[in-house]
């Protein structure tokens, strides 16, 4: 016999709970094995590391390579130059102002350089726009030991740029002393018919 006690329904003296969805879904995690604890959220799994690619060879063209040869020689970066002038470089590369690397590294008194670019055939009589030649540029920056490298290498000392000026007159005017006296010492030697360093031939 069911009555009903303080709103709870009673049979034969026992409460009977009422039904509601919260109930149900206690009873089934309990009838399941109980309540769970909400597992940790799994790592996204990983993605396939891909193989490390070849590293693919840019080949540059001997034009390309003697403006990198340029841009040593300005620096006076030697192992740089024996490698770019081991590269096919063109050495008769010229920057817009006409100047190839021989003048760049004869400006700057890159005189390591100058002897590896001289080694590997650069012209000494080279002009730039202003007709002025690597000689030109050593000597009107005092550079001795370019200037000295040049003239053995047979530069000629009577070129004249575009005002009509020797490397040895520029030298003169700017007042380089040490300069001068490079040029007048290697005057004696061709005077006397001593042959020169670095030179097959005995210069008269």
């Amino acid at each position: 016999m069911q009555r009903v006690v303080h709103g709870i329904p009673v049979v034969h003296g026992i409460p009977v709970p009422r039904y509601d969805g919260r109930s149900a879904a206690i009873t089934a995690a309990t009838t399941c094995g109980g309540p769970r604890e909400q597992s940790a959220a799994q790592p996204a799994p990983k993605s396939e590391e891909r193989p490390p690619q070849p590293k693919v060879k840019v080949f540059k063209s001997p034009r390309e390579i003697g403006s990198m040869l340029y841009t040593a020689a300005s620096r006076g970066a030697s192992s740089e130059v024996k490698r770019l002038l081991a590269s096919s470089a063109d050495m008769e590369f010229r920057q817009t102002d006409g100047t190839t690397a021989l003048h760049a590294a004869a400006l700057r008194g890159r005189d390591e350089t100058i002897g590896l670019l001289l080694r590997a055939g650069f012209r000494t009589d080279a002009v730039d726009v202003c007709c002025s030649t690597p000689l030109h540029a050593a000597a009107g920056n005092q550079k001795d030991g370019a200037v000295r490298m040049l003239l053995d290498a047979g530069a000629d000392r009577a070129a004249k740029d575009d005002e009509g000026k020797r490397a040895y007159d520029l030298a003169c005017e700017a007042g380089h002393t040490s300069t001068v006296a490079v040029f007048d010492a290697h005057s004696i030697i061709v005077l006397q018919g001593i042959a020169l360093p670095d030179s097959s031939t005995t210069v008269q």
